[in-house]
């Protein structure tokens, strides 16, 4: 098991292409011109992450990791 000093301080990044909800930008088309194996079976790929609109799934997510 790893141990980190009691004042190591972990945190998270995101950026506005997986955290704003309806973001039409060049990610997207990357994404759904199937350049991105993960957006695959995504039926809409412009509903991706809302945590901009419903934060409280994506944090709840996280906790539980």
């Amino acid at each position: 098991m790893i141990q980190f000093p009691k004042e190591f301080f972990f945190g998270v990044s995101n950026a506005a292409n997986q955290v704003e909800d309806n973001l039409h930008d060049t990610w997207l088309t990357f994404a759904s011109d199937g350049n991105v194996r993960c957006f695959e079976k995504v039926p809409h790929n412009q509903d991706r992450i809302r945590f901009w609109s419903n934060p409280d799934i994506e944090l709840n997510l996280a906790q539980e990791v």
